[in-house]
């Protein structure tokens, strides 16, 4: 009988296994996600399902835990799942050259703060379609605002104290649904694929044009 508190064993490995199932629904296949050149995109929908995974986990009821300290790891979840999907989209948007790439766009992508990123998502969004009055829009800055003043610089969610040694957790709200937090995402994640997926297309037509009128 095993010992239920798990100690260090002889020949412990976090890669090997001796009795390796690859038909076990925990066993993972990794060597082809280089070979399918994954990207930020992909990334991003693996954060955001994991957080909906814990957050469904706990819907159930069965866990003995309060959710209280689940929410600091699966916020960081969504966090990053919506900066790797917002660089995505910017990325997109300066091959279409709907954004004009410079230092300070450069200085974005390079670090974690999502506001600024947004800015360039909304401006790249508003010139693909002018005119539109983009209601879901502002209703997505606004979601966006809200996590960035949670976490400004992506440490918020990661430690109990940033660099300057302040207090992360004075910052949190007073309080948190899980399921509206997990549903609101939803919105704001099914809005930045929109327009990732018509930045795509727009550049695959532009490339299928460029090609009819060659020679």
């Amino acid at each position: 009988m095993e010992d239920k508190f798990r100690w260090p064993r002889k020949g412990d490995d976090p890669f090997f296994v001796k009795s390796a199932n690859p038909c076990s629904p925990t066993w993972a296949s990794l060597s082809w996600l280089e070979g399918m050149r994954i990207g930020d995109s992909s990334l991003a929908l693996a954060f955001k399902e994991c957080g909906d995974k814990v957050v469904t986990e706990l819907e159930r009821g069965e866990s003995i835990e309060h959710p209280d300290m689940y929410f600091i790891p699966i916020g960081y979840l969504y966090r990053h799942s919506l900066e790797l999907k917002m660089k995505q989209v910017i990325r997109l948007a300066l091959k279409l050259e709907l954004l004009e790439k410079d230092q300070k766009i450069v200085d974005v992508l390079d670090g974690h703060a999502l506001y600024p990123l947004w800015n360039y998502v909304k401006l790249g969004a508003q010139k693909l379609w002018p005119g539109d009055p983009g209601d879901e829009l502002k209703i997505v800055e606004g979601v966006i605002q809200s996590l960035h003043q949670l976490d400004k610089s992506g440490q918020g969610l990661r430690y109990t104290k940033d660099s300057s040694g302040q207090s992360t957790l004075l910052n949190l709200p007073t309080s948190v649904d899980l399921s509206h937090f997990k549903d609101v995402f939803e919105g704001v994640f099914n809005l930045l694929d929109g327009c990732e997926s018509a930045f795509e297309d727009t550049f695959q037509t532009m490339g299928d044009m460029w090609q009819d009128c060659g020679p």
